[in-house]
């Protein structure tokens, strides 16, 4: 895949690219973790198992699909813009809605 000589030259692309593949890797090994055990978060917290574990898989798979936008912009960094943003606003409302939750004393 060519890569333009200016973003070749760029060292903070070089950075972008790889905590982007970093980000992807840890989204996909999340997911595969949720789907095939979706218990186990909950047993290693000590924390009550959700009584519909598919709920927890569906979250799985939604991680999963954050981690192949990360490895699409790991990948091509200059036309990620919209997946960026989408993984942004997600890891934004995601603590937003934990914090309501813990306020709202669940």
């Amino acid at each position: 895949m060519p890569v333009a000589a200016t973003e070749a030259d760029n060292p903070r692309a070089s950075f972008y690219r790889l905590f982007f593949a970093l980000a992807a890797a840890y989204n996909v090994a999340f997911a595969a973790w949720a789907i095939a055990w979706p218990r186990g978060f909950f047993d290693l917290f000590a924390m009550d198992a959700p009584r519909y574990p598919a709920i927890w898989r569906c979250l799985g798979m939604v991680v999963g699909v954050y981690g192949l936008g990360c490895a699409y912009a790991a990948l091509r960094l200059d036309r990620a813009h919209p997946f960026i943003a989408l993984g942004l606003l997600g890891k934004t409302l995601g603590p937003i809605g934990w914090v309501a939750t813990v306020h709202g004393g669940e």
